[in-house]
């Protein structure tokens, strides 16, 4: 093992003691990293739902709490919860279409109550994953990675039109300055 192995060898180890000097700017890039990702879908959702600006806070920082729980939940395990690994969990962008989809589809509600839906149609689909969870050593040879690719190339297409519109500045594409480059 070479000398510059031999000195971070510790920060691959789970018991590792690690120097502030070693760890404070590793945690500072996870938390940068996962920043952006937690607040963005937050946003997005809320937006959608035409959220006003105190009530898409407070949807951002649950969103926020919620995945600084997860994530000690994952570090820290309970009973057999959790991986006892060091990652950070965040915020999925995979059913962000969906949810939008179903802002729009409850646009003359108040804009509470579409969150409110959008929440109860997120713990049915929770309750489905922990089912499908249980059974996926039964199904997993239905999901060769030719599928699995072609669901996130397809998730990710599927998000360009919401990137787009935000690009250009959000609201209407007949509105003066969308598209300017300030909006980028």
């Amino acid at each position: 093992m070479t000398e510059n192995n031999q000195k971070h060898k510790g920060l691959f180890d789970f018991y590792a003691k690690v120097s502030l000097n070693e760890s404070l700017p590793l945690a500072i890039q996870h938390v940068i990293a996962m920043v952006a990702g937690c607040i963005s879908p937050a946003i997005l959702v809320g937006s959608a739902a035409g959220l006003s600006p105190e009530d898409l806070i407070i949807l951002v920082q649950m969103s926020l709490v919620g995945s600084a729980l997860t994530t000690l939940i994952m570090l820290y395990p309970i009973k057999k919860i959790g991986a006892k690994l060091p990652i950070i969990f965040g915020v999925s962008f995979a059913y962000v279409p969906s949810m939008i989809a179903i802002a729009g589809q409850f646009n003359s509600l108040d804009p509470k109550d579409i969150i409110a839906i959008i929440f109860g149609a997120q713990i049915v689909g929770a309750l489905l994953s922990v089912f499908f969870g249980m059974s996926l050593k039964y199904i997993l040879p239905l999901f060769p990675p030719l599928v699995s690719g072609t669901v996130v190339l397809v998730i990710g297409l599927s998000l360009y039109p919401v990137a787009m519109n935000y690009i250009g500045g959000g609201g209407d594409v007949t509105m003066a300055g969308w598209g300017s480059w300030q909006n980028f």
